[in-house]
């Protein structure tokens, strides 16, 4: 027999016997499919903390408890801590960059990786605040004489851009990626009805453009990303301003059953359908992915969303597939990123598990 012949021999009965297991395995085989062992994984370290009023993600997990911030690393080593004076602070991170603020004591601190980099106490009432990929802060404010204004802060803690709006409430503000402009957010309550707009702020001539984003629609938060792609959220819809000043809706919430929404964190805009069960991902193309029920707890990060349902929890990437799954068990309450997506930390009552996504 030749070798030809011999190799189509064993090729026919293996695919005879594979037949054969198909037949009498059939159920373990579906079982196997169905169940998809291969996406579960399990907690890598594991550590008793003590419960928090905030959990802050960034490079590292933060805690504010106690009127004091604890930093961990990775493997949930405290590598440093500190007294704030204080429980409540908002935050937002961005890669190596994590920025913390008080509306109540006055300050803001900017952290790179786990390392403070800089802090600053202000004589205003910190509003909102933003870092973007390459560590400029903007800070949005409110202050005597003026409704709010805006406040841009380098990677180095230098204010090097500074506007004040006489008439409007600004409500969030981003840098673009070189660090030239400032993209603002404002709502104009003079009119009948409720206006919000998109301006954008030159920082070396402190010269500005406004585009009207909507009436009677309120603007709640922008974020930049890509290659300065500008989103835009408000309670009605979410928006994009391209590279060619162009203002498009590129999701509508009005008639639809909205469980939660964001355009922060995250290299893509997800949404929740609570009617449908459905998360659905917006970037250069709408992706969607059908859920077994509507999420207790989400987070995002980069091009990772995790949801946790009653018992288990899904971590999805930004084309909506499903890339891991952890069994969760009761005492879960909350589930934060950190080390910049790379790693999902389980929050119980007093004790927190870290995940490797």
């Amino acid at each position: 027999m030749s070798k030809k012949n011999i190799i189509i021999s064993v090729i026919v009965i293996l695919i005879i016997l594979f037949g054969i297991l198909g037949f009498y395995f059939h159920d373990d085989i579906q079982k196997y499919l169905e169940d998809q062992p291969w996406l579960y994984t399990t907690p890598y370290a594991e550590k008793e903390i003590l419960p928090a009023n905030n959990y802050i993600n960034g490079y590292g997990l933060m805690t504010v408890r106690d009127n004091n911030l604890y930093v961990y690393d990775k493997k949930l080593n405290l590598e440093n801590s500190s007294n704030i004076n204080t429980s409540s602070v908002m935050f937002r991170s961005n890669g190596i960059y994590t920025v913390i603020a008080s509306k109540e004591k006055g300050f803001i601190k900017l952290f790179i990786k786990n390392k403070e980099q800089w802090s600053k106490t202000v004589p205003f009432d910190v509003k909102g605040l933003n870092v973007n990929s390459k560590g400029y802060v903007c800070v949005v404010f409110s202050q005597n004489g003026y409704k709010s204004g805006v406040k841009v802060y380098s990677a180095n803690g230098d204010e090097i851009s500074n506007a004040y709006l006489g008439s409007t409430y600004a409500i969030d503000a981003d840098v673009s990626n070189d660090g030239k402009i400032v993209y603002l957010v404002e709502v104009d309550l003079n009119g009948i009805n409720a206006t919000s707009n998109l301006k954008l702020i030159e920082m070396s001539t402190n010269s500005s453009k406004v585009y009207q984003i909507g009436e009677d629609e309120i603007v709640t938060c922008v974020d930049i990303k890509n290659q300065n792609d500008v989103y835009i959220q408000t309670n009605k819809a979410i928006y994009l301003f391209n590279n060619q000043n162009e203002l498009k809706k590129i999701f509508s919430f009005e008639n639809k059953n909205i469980g939660y929404a964001s355009i922060i964190n995250n290299s893509s805009v997800f949404i929740v359908e609570k009617s449908n069960k459905i998360l659905r991902t917006i970037n250069e193309l709408d992706y969607s992915l059908e859920l077994v029920d509507e999420p207790q707890f989400i987070d995002s990060m980069k091009d990772k969303i995790a949801m946790c349902f009653e018992n288990e929890i899904w971590v999805v990437n930004d084309k909506c597939n499903v890339i891991k799954k952890v069994k969760v068990t009761n005492g879960l309450v909350d589930i934060r990123f950190i080390n910049d997506g790379k790693t999902l930390a389980l929050i119980h009552n007093g004790r927190i598990e870290l995940v490797s996504i």
